[in-house]
């Protein structure tokens, strides 16, 4: 009862994170979970990668993530 009293009083704001190596890191670990998401899931009815070609095809979803997140952050700065 304690702890959710102080989370109603306490005014906690998440901050802002201006480090570039920060995001590129966060970018990162999206990819991969995008990544290993589409080869180990295989949503959309995706076949098991056979080729090299299929693995980039399904490491681009990743990629759209990075790239979106990182466009993001600098409009956002």
């Amino acid at each position: 009862m304690k702890s959710q009293k102080n989370l109603e009083h306490n005014n906690a704001q998440l901050n802002f994170i201006y480090d570039w190596l920060i995001t590129i890191r966060i970018a990162l670990i999206l990819f991969c979970f995008v990544f290993i998401v589409h080869v180990l899931l295989q949503p959309f009815d995706t076949q098991q990668p056979t080729t090299l070609g299929d693995v980039l095809e399904l490491a681009g979803y990743g990629f759209i993530v990075f790239t979106s997140y990182l466009i993001v952050h600098a409009i956002e700065l």
